[in-house]
C-alpha cells in the first residue's frame, strides 16, 4: 500500500509535468492569436467612422469575430489542460491524508480515533489551500516566461544609429546630406540614392510627384531611415516637425500649441496671427481655450494642420521640417500663411523644409526648390515653376483682420468645456444588472448545471468528513452488534483490517476530484458562452452607435474596453463567481449541518462570521475583476443609430435624381452650436459641384449629412426624391460613396482593399488599378501593410480614388481626395474622374483650382451658411471669390 501511494504521487507529478509542456505550447498559440486579434480591433476602431461612411463595417465585424472565435478555441484547449493541471494537484492533495492515515494506521498500528483524525484533517486542510495556489502559480509562470520572451525579441532588434551632427551651441545651424543613400527599416529597397544636398538658412521647398521620396527626405533629416551610404551633417539642435497627417492631443488648442514650452503673450499673439488661427479662434466659445478632443476631432482638417503648423511654430527649434501643411487649406489662408508664417519675423535665422505640392504659393519667397524624382534629387530653377505670389493688398486686409481677431480671442478666453467624456464611475456597489447581463451571456442552463456540480462537489466533501467520523467511531464499536443498522456495519473493525476503510477514503477524494473536474469544464463552456455573446453583442453596439459617441470617447478608452475588459470577461471574472457560488454553497451547508447537530451554537453565534471570515477576499476580488465587466457591459446600452424605416428600391437613387437641401439646420449635439444653418439649394443630376469656402466653413459637415451622419434638425435632405433621414443607413451608404482626404487601408493584398466585400470581378478592378495607377507597377497582389505605412499619403489617395470608380455609384463625394497628389498627376486623375463617372452625381471639395475648374455647379459657404451657389459659368466670380 505505501508504494502504491508514492507510485501514484510520482506518476502524478509525471503528468503535472507534461501537462504544463502541452499547455505552454498552446498558450504560446493563443497569445499570438490573440495578438492578430487585437491589430484586427485596433485597426478596426481606427477605421470605424471610414467604415460605416462605406458601409463596411457588418463584413469587417464578422472579420473580428472570426479571429475572436479561434481565440476562444484555444481558450477552452488552454483552460481544459489547467483544469488537468488543477485536477492532478487536487488530487495528489485529497490523497495526502490517505497517505498519513495508512502510515499511522497500517505502518504504526495506531488507532484513528476522532480527537486524532479531525485535528490532522484540519491542518491537511491548511496544507491543501496552499496547493491550491500551485495551478495558478503554474499559470503566472507560464505567462510571465511567454512575456519574457516577446520583451527579449523586441530588445534584441538592432538599435538606431545617431545622425552625424555638429557641435557648439553657438554655431550656425548648417544642414548637408552628402552622397547620402537610405532604406527604410528593415528593408533593402533604397529609398533615397546618392543624395548631396545643402539647406542653407532660409525656406527651401521640397516638389516632386506621388511617392518621389519628398516625406522620406524629411524622415531621412529626422533619422528615421537606415544610412546605407554618405554623410549628412546636422546641426546638435532642437527639431520642429509637422508631419503630413497633424497629430493632436485631446486638450486645449493653447496646450497644443505650447506643447510645454512656457507662454509667452507676445510671441503666442505672432504665432495665431502668422497661421491664420485667429479668425478660427473667434468663432470658438472658449477661444483658445477650447478643448478640441482626440487627435483634434472638433477641428476641420484645415484647422488641424494650422494647430500642429503653429506647435512648430511657436517652438524655438532652429529647424523647422513641415510635410505639405499647406495641402488641406483653402487659397486665400494658404497665401497667408506662406507669407506671414513661412517669410515673416517668425521664419528668421530658421532652416525651414517644406514638402508641398503648391509650390506656385512659395515659388517667390523659396531660397530654393529641390525636386525629389525616383528616390534621386535636384535643385531646380524657380522661374521655370508657375508662380502666384499673394498682393500686398491681400496680405495687409487679412493681416488686419486678423489681429481684431486675435485680441477678441484673447479677451473672450475662458475656462473651457469638455470636449471628451470623462469615463463614467459608479460609486458605491455595483449594480445586480452588471452581474445578471454576465450570467445572462454565460446561458442559466450551464449556471444550473454548475451549482448542481458544485453541491456534489461539497456533498462528497461532507461524505468525506462523515466517514471519517465512523471510521474514529469504529474502534469503540462493540463486536457484537445488530446488522444492517449502518452503511458502515459490513465493513470489519479498523483495527482487524484497515484497507477497506482506507480504500473507502481514498475513493471519495478521487470522486470528489472528479466532480472539481466536471465542475472546471462546466465553467469553461460558461467563459466561452459568455465571452462570444458578450464580444458580439459589443462589437454590434460600438459598430452602429451614433457618431458622436467616437467624438467624445477617446480611442484609448475604447481599446482598453474592448481588449483588458474583455480579457478580464475571459477568465478572472467568471472564476470569482465560481468561488462566491461555492463559499454561499459551503456557507449555507455549514448553517443546516450546524442548526441540526448544536442548535445552541447556531443561537448564540449565528452567521456572524461563518461566511465573512471565509468569503471577505473572494468578495474583494470579486469586485476589483466586476468594474472591468461593468464598464464592458457599459458598452451593452450604447446608443444607436436609427437604422432608418425605409428600404428604398434597388434602383435608388438613379443617375437621374437630383440633390435637395431644403433650408436644412445641421449640429453635431443638441448642446453644440449649428454647424449649418439654413442651407437651401439644388444640385443638378449628373453635374460635378465644387463645395467651396474658408477652412472650418461647414463643407465636409455639408458632404457628411450626405450619408445622414447626422439629422437635420430642422429642413429635409432629398436624394432623387427621397428623404435620406427616412432611409435605411446601411442601404444609402451603399449606394452612395464617400471619399475622405486620408482614406483608410488595411492589412491585406490590394484586390482587398479596393473591393474587400467582393463584389467585382477582378477584371473590373485590375482595369481601374491600372488606368489610376499604372505608373506604380501595383496588382491585385501587391501586399498593403495596415493603415498604408508601405505606401505615400498620396498613394493612399490613388487607392481611395481606385475604391471610388469601382463602385460607381450615382452620388460620388470627394474630399480633398486629390490633395496630396502632385499637380500633373492630379490633372490626370481629374480627367478619368470625369470619364469614368459622367454619368454619376459628384461633389468635389478641393482648395486647388485644377480640382475644380471644370465643376458645372459650385456652392460657397461662410461659417456654416450658404453665401452663394449656382452655375459655374454664370458664377465665374463666386468660383474664384
Amino acid at each position: 500500500m505505501r508504494y502504491d501511494v508514492y507510485e501514484v504521487a510520482q506518476r502524478l507529478a509525471s503528468v503535472n509535468v507534461l501537462i504544463t509542456r502541452i499547455l505552454l505550447q498552446y498558450e504560446r498559440e493563443r497569445r499570438q492569436v490573440t495578438d492578430g486579434k487585437l491589430k484586427k480591433v485596433t485597426q478596426y476602431v481606427g477605421a470605424i467612422r471610414h467604415l460605416r461612411w462605406y458601409g463596411w463595417q457588418d463584413f469587417w465585424q464578422e472579420q473580428i469575430m472570426l479571429a475572436r472565435q479561434q481565440e476562444l478555441r484555444l481558450l477552452v484547449v488552454t483552460g481544459l489542460w489547467r483544469s488537468m493541471i488543477n485536477v492532478a494537484n487536487y488530487l495528489a492533495s485529497g490523497l495526502f491524508p490517505v497517505a498519513a492515515f495508512y502510515a499511522y494506521t497500517a505502518l504504526a498500528g495506531q488507532p484513528l480515533r476522532i480527537d486524532v483524525a479531525f485535528p490532522a484533517l484540519q491542518l491537511f486542510a491548511m496544507l491543501e489551500s496552499s496547493l491550491r495556489s500551485v495551478p495558478n502559480l503554474i499559470t503566472v509562470l507560464l505567462n510571465a516566461n511567454i512575456a519574457v520572451g516577446r520583451i527579449e525579441d523586441f530588445m534584441i532588434e538592432p538599435d538606431k544609429d545617431d545622425a552625424k551632427s555638429t557641435s557648439g551651441p553657438r554655431r550656425k545651424p548648417k544642414l548637408m546630406l552628402q552622397d547620402a543613400t537610405f532604406v527604410w527599416p528593415g528593408t533593402s529597397h533604397y529609398v533615397l540614392c546618392h543624395i548631396s544636398l545643402k539647406l542653407p538658412i532660409g525656406l527651401t521647398v521640397i516638389c516632386g510627384k506621388v511617392a518621389a521620396g519628398k516625406t522620406a527626405l524629411l524622415q531621412a533629416l529626422l533619422g528615421e531611415l537606415e544610412q546605407r551610404g554618405g554623410v549628412v551633417v546636422l546641426p546638435n539642435d532642437v527639431v520642429g516637425y509637422c508631419a503630413q497627417t497633424p497629430w493632436l492631443q485631446s486638450m486645449s488648442i493653447r496646450d497644443n500649441i505650447l506643447f510645454t514650452s512656457p507662454y509667452e503673450e507676445i510671441r503666442y499673439r505672432k504665432v495665431l496671427e502668422a497661421c491664420a488661427l485667429a479668425q478660427d479662434l473667434a468663432s470658438f466659445k472658449h477661444g483658445d481655450l477650447s478643448n478640441i478632443g482626440e487627435n483634434g476631432a472638433g477641428l476641420s482638417g484645415g484647422q488641424k494642420a494650422r494647430v500642429a503648423l503653429a506647435r512648430a511654430v511657436y517652438s524655438r527649434a532652429k529647424m523647422l521640417f513641415l510635410d505639405d501643411p499647406l495641402s488641406a487649406l483653402d487659397h486665400p489662408t494658404a497665401e497667408t500663411i506662406v507669407a506671414k508664417c513661412l517669410c515673416g519675423p517668425l521664419a528668421e535665422g530658421r532652416t525651414i523644409i517644406l514638402v508641398t505640392h503648391r509650390t506656385a504659393l512659395c515659388r517667390n519667397v523659396a531660397q530654393q526648390v529641390i525636386e525629389i524624382s525616383e528616390g534621386s534629387a535636384r535643385v531646380i530653377d524657380k522661374d521655370t515653376l508657375p508662380s502666384n505670389e499673394p498682393s500686398k493688398k491681400t496680405l495687409s486686409g487679412l493681416a488686419d483682420k486678423s489681429k481684431q481677431d486675435e485680441k477678441d480671442t484673447v479677451d473672450e478666453a475662458a475656462v473651457p468645456e469638455k470636449f471628451m467624456e470623462d469615463e463614467k464611475r459608479v460609486h458605491g456597489g455595483v449594480k445586480a444588472a452588471v452581474y445578471w447581463e454576465y450570467i445572462k451571456a454565460g446561458k442559466l442552463k450551464w449556471w444550473a448545471i454548475l451549482i448542481v456540480a458544485l453541491a456534489l462537489h461539497r456533498l462528497v466533501g461532507l461524505g468525506k468528513t462523515w466517514f471519517l467520523k465512523k471510521w474514529g467511531e469504529a474502534y469503540d464499536r462493540p463486536v457484537e452488534r445488530v446488522k444492517n443498522t449502518s452503511l458502515f456495519d459490513d465493513l470489519p473493525p479498523p483495527e482487524v483490517d484497515i484497507k477497506p476503510w482506507l480504500l473507502g477514503f481514498s475513493s471519495l477524494a478521487v470522486l470528489q476530484a472528479f466532480v472539481f473536474f466536471i465542475g472546471n469544464c462546466i465553467m469553461i463552456v460558461i467563459i466561452y458562452s459568455a465571452g462570444r455573446q458578450m464580444f458580439r453583442d459589443v462589437m454590434h453596439r460600438v459598430s452602429h452607435a451614433t457618431f458622436r459617441f467616437y467624438d467624445v470617447t477617446p480611442l484609448g478608452r475604447l481599446m482598453n474596453r474592448l481588449t483588458s475588459d474583455v480579457g478580464t470577461v475571459d477568465g478572472n471574472i467568471s472564476q470569482q463567481f465560481e468561488d462566491v457560488a461555492f463559499l454561499a454553497i459551503k456557507w449555507i451547508s455549514s448553517i443546516v449541518i450546524i442548526a441540526s447537530v448544536t442548535p445552541i451554537f447556531l443561537q448564540r453565534f449565528g452567521p456572524r462570521v461563518a461566511f465573512k471570515t471565509e468569503s471577505s477576499k473572494s468578495l474583494m476580488r470579486f469586485r476589483r475583476w466586476t468594474i472591468s465587466t461593468e464598464r464592458v457591459v457599459e458598452l451593452l446600452h450604447l446608443e444607436q443609430e436609427p437604422p432608418g424605416p425605409i428600404d428604398p428600391p434597388a434602383w435608388w437613387p438613379s443617375y437621374d435624381g437630383d440633390i435637395v437641401f431644403e433650408d436644412v439646420t445641421l449640429r453635431y449635439a443638441p448642446h453644440l452650436d449649428p454647424s449649418l444653418t439654413g442651407i437651401l439649394f439644388r444640385i443638378p443630376a449628373g453635374s460635378t459641384t465644387a463645395l467651396l469656402g474658408r477652412t472650418g466653413s461647414g463643407k465636409s459637415t455639408l458632404a457628411l449629412s450626405l450619408l445622414a451622419i447626422m439629422k437635420p434638425e430642422s429642413g429635409r435632405i432629398l436624394i432623387d426624391s427621397i428623404d435620406i433621414s427616412e432611409v435605411n443607413t446601411q442601404a444609402l451608404r451603399n449606394r452612395v460613396t464617400f471619399l475622405a482626404q486620408e482614406p483608410v487601408l488595411f492589412p491585406g493584398s490590394m484586390r482587398q482593399n479596393l473591393d474587400p466585400l467582393d463584389e467585382h470581378a477582378d477584371d473590373a478592378c485590375n482595369g481601374v488599378l491600372q488606368r489610376i495607377s499604372s505608373t506604380h507597377g501595383w496588382t491585385l497582389e501587391t501586399q498593403i501593410e495596415g493603415g498604408g505605412k508601405n505606401l505615400s499619403q498620396g498613394q493612399r489617395q490613388l487607392v481611395g480614388l481606385a475604391r471610388a470608380i469601382l463602385r460607381r455609384s450615382a452620388i460620388v463625394i470627394l474630399d480633398e481626395a486629390t490633395a496630396s497628389i502632385d499637380a500633373e498627376t492630379a490633372m490626370q486623375i481629374q480627367g478619368i474622374l470625369r470619364e469614368e463617372l459622367r454619368e454619376s452625381t459628384v461633389i468635389t471639395i478641393a482648395h486647388r483650382l485644377e480640382a475644380v475648374k471644370d465643376a458645372d455647379f459650385f456652392i460657397r459657404l461662410e461659417e456654416g451658411k450658404l453665401v452663394a451657389c449656382g452655375p459655374a459659368g454664370e458664377g465665374g466670380e463666386g468660383m474664384n471669390g
